[in-house]
């Protein structure tokens, strides 16, 4: 799971799921995370641990599923943030973009949304502000390999490259 994440609080239960995730036992983290919410349907973090775990199993509906609701709960750049990813790995560009957009308003040094954001700007062909995403996204961490990668691209769609 990235590493831009919440952490698990002091709740045994929700240690558990994220114990059996990192021995890599992803069905029973996602069984026991499930059980636990039938009887915890407003828990904020661990509507965003299911959505995490979806996110790996390429489940999008589901996580924008459990993104939605954790946001209408507890609103957070990183579920918002990662609600945008979902939209944008269905195509769901505005919808993408919205997201970002509003995960960067919430935390503006949060950079890998805005490298997210870039993404989508790219795939809108509006290159000039991926490119602008992606200076920021370098100012505040300039070891997130995926901005040269799309830095590259973007130029590439202006013909600058």
């Amino acid at each position: 799971m990235d590493d831009s994440q919440p952490q698990p609080s002091a709740d045994p239960q929700l240690v558990e799921v994220y114990r059996r995730l990192k021995s890599g036992d992803l069905a029973g983290a996602v069984s026991l995370g499930e059980e636990l919410l039938a009887a915890r349907p407003d828990d904020a973090q661990l509507l965003f641990i299911l959505g995490r775990l979806a996110m790996e199993q390429y489940r999008w509906q589901d996580a924008i599923g459990l993104f939605d609701r954790m946001a209408r709960l507890q609103p957070d750049p990183f579920c918002v943030g990662n609600l945008g990813v979902c939209h944008w790995k269905l195509g769901h560009l505005e919808e993408a973009q919205y997201c970002l957009n509003g995960a960067v308003e919430m935390a503006p040094d949060y950079a890998r949304a805005r490298v997210h954001l870039a993404g989508v700007l790219h795939a809108l062909a509006r290159f000039d502000e991926a490119l602008v995403q992606l200076d920021v996204a370098a100012q505040l961490d300039g070891t997130d390999h995926q901005v040269p990668m799309r830095r590259g691209c973007a130029l590439a769609g202006l013909g600058r490259l």
